[in-house]
């Protein structure tokens, strides 16, 4: 049979009855064989893929988390939008890290991931160190307030992550304080910067019952400084020798306070003799 239809001409061996259901034999056969193959690749890929899954993804509630400021690990969770019981894929670090980063608050961001199940989140936040405000928006009516950092980054004012700061004294700036704009990110001069955070500095390393809190300062002159104390005291004072200036203010508060009086201004610049003008009587109690 075979050599009978090897001497046929190739039409009639292709339109044969027998060739046909050959054909279809061979090609049932070969199909099934590549539907168990994809199947197979399928399944590998599949479950290969779920366990890679599974091999590098941690819980949320494993993450090791450290931070310089005020930002807890449920907070920095809550930025990135991970619930605390949640799996993370540590392969995602790069989009967390960059959505640290973008965050105004966050001066730094540190993520590491150790392979299988260990993810190190570290987080650097700005540190306030006063409210900033323009002093012409006062008389303008369209009043806006930030923080600045120690470094002089503006950033927004978040009572959930900055209970600790929110009785920070406010710095009137000018126009030429800043770099640019009055706006998130922005950066204050340098030169301005630098003598109200070596006050702050002075002022902080007093007790409160030595120097009440600073609530409001001016700068204005390039040289000169005004500070309005908690209790209605105003301070005169300059950029030069902060630290002596800040001593001898304390000085004169503690006589004030042996004396039973109060002050209502000082100039604190003449390092011997410094000028002091009292309340007539004791001032009401600001809010």
């Amino acid at each position: 049979m075979q050599k009978l239809e090897s001497s046929l001409p190739h039409k009639a061996k292709l339109f044969s009855p027998l060739a046909r259901r050959r054909g279809l034999k061979h090609f049932k056969k070969w199909g099934l064989i590549i539907i168990l193959l994809i199947g197979l690749i399928t399944s590998f890929v599949y479950y290969g893929m779920k366990y890679m899954e599974q091999f590098y993804s941690i819980s949320a509630s494993a993450i090791e988390f450290r931070s310089s400021g005020y930002i807890s690990k449920n907070q920095c969770l809550e930025l990135l939008n991970i619930a605390p019981d949640e799996k993370i894929n540590s392969l995602q670090q790069s989009e967390m890290l960059n959505i640290l980063e973008q965050h105004p608050c966050i001066a730094n961001a540190i993520i590491r991931a150790s392979i299988p199940h260990s993810l190190h989140i570290e987080i650097e936040e700005r540190l306030p160190i006063a409210y900033v405000e323009l002093e012409e928006s006062i008389n303008r009516g369209k009043r806006k307030k930030l923080f600045v950092s120690t470094q002089g980054v503006l950033f927004p004012i978040i009572e959930e992550y900055h209970q600790g700061f929110l009785n920070s004294p406010t710095w009137f700036l000018k126009d030429q304080d800043l770099e640019s704009t009055f706006d998130i990110k922005e950066k204050i001069k340098q030169e301005s910067l630098a003598p109200i955070r070596q006050l702050i500095a002075a002022v902080n390393a007093y007790e409160l019952h030595e120097i009440p809190p600073v609530r409001e300062i001016f700068r204005p002159k390039q040289w000169k400084i005004i500070l309005s104390l908690d209790g209605g005291t105003e301070v005169m004072m300059n950029v030069y020798q902060i630290k002596e200036q800040i001593a001898r203010l304390s000085q004169l508060l503690e006589h004030a306070r042996q004396e039973k009086k109060s002050i209502r201004s000082a100039n604190i610049i003449p390092s011997v003799n410094p000028s002091v003008i009292y309340f007539e009587s004791e001032p009401d109690p600001q809010p």
